[in-house]
This record gives structure tokens, C-alpha cells and sequence, in this order.
């Protein structure tokens, strides 16, 4: 910010006559390139962070999209093993039913 505001100060100054030639003219330039190249990254360096937010808050998104279908797999699977009633009794347990068929085999 100090080279900022010395590079604005040199230019207002140098729109007046006389003050300052030669090696100053020289120096205004080199102070003005370095203001700019300062600001040019100070932008580059907010777009970055600003893209790199709006990155995270996709893949968030997407993450509890992702989550919540699981969980409805799960809660579903959850019903289907133990079945309407409850504690595994009746429903389409598949895995009951399975164990049913085997244990006549035998």
C-alpha cells in the first residue's frame, strides 16, 4: 500500500513543472511498473481464491448430494432387512429367506 500511494504521489508531482528530471523521470517510471505489477497480482491472487471457494462449494454440494442418496439407500435397506415389523421378523428379507430354504435341505 506504501508503494501505492508513493507511486500516485510521484505522478501528481511530476504533473508539475520543474520538479524533478532526468534520473527521477527514471525512477517515477520503475516505482509506477512495480504499483502495477502489485495490483495485477493482488487481482490474480483474488480471482484464484475466489474461483478455489467456488470449487470447494461445488464438490460440498455434491458431496451432501451424494450423502443424502446413500443415506436413502441405507434407510431402505435397513426396512427391507428387518421388515415391516421390525427385529427381522416377515418383510423381504432375503437373507431370511435364504436361510429358510437351506435349513429345509438339510
Amino acid at each position: 500500500m506504501v508503494l501505492d500511494l508513493a507511486g500516485r504521489v510521484s505522478w501528481s508531482l511530476a504533473v508539475s513543472p520543474h520538479w524533478c528530471e532526468g534520473g527521477c523521470t527514471l525512477m517515477r517510471g520503475l516505482v509506477e511498473m512495480l504499483r502495477r505489477a502489485m495490483w495485477v497480482l493482488l487481482r490474480v491472487e483474488n480471482e484464484v481464491l475466489t474461483l478455489q471457494a467456488a470449487r470447494r462449494r461445488r464438490q460440498r454440494e455434491q458431496w451432501e448430494q451424494r450423502e443424502r442418496k446413500r443415506a436413502g439407500w441405507r434407510r431402505r435397506w435397513q426396512q427391507n432387512v428387518s421388515g415391516p415389523g421390525g427385529g427381522g421378523e416377515g418383510g423381504s428379507n432375503v437373507y431370511a429367506a435364504n436361510d429358510r430354504r437351506t435349513s429345509h435341505a438339510s
